[in-house]
């Protein structure tokens, strides 16, 4: 009975310990996010526009197992 005495005080320490970090720590996250979502939202700039990668090759993949080619033009 002692044990289990002891591994619910850890707990409640534990708890209390996180519930601690995370008042503390709250308001400097929600300061950081707030910064950085302030940031973007100000951004003028457009991302790149990328075009579609065409395959180099017209080699179909070779058939195994589990790829009976259906789907490349096989039967």
């Amino acid at each position: 009975m002692q044990r289990l005495y002891e591994y619910g005080m850890m707990a409640a320490l534990i708890a209390v310990a996180i519930i601690a970090a995370v008042t503390k720590l709250g308001g400097s996250l929600k300061g950081a996010f707030e910064e950085v979502a302030n940031q973007m939202s100000h951004q003028t700039t457009k991302p790149p526009v990328t075009r579609p990668v065409t395959p180099t090759s017209t080699e179909m993949p070779p058939r195994s197992r589990y790829n009976t080619g259906i789907g490349y033009g096989r039967t």
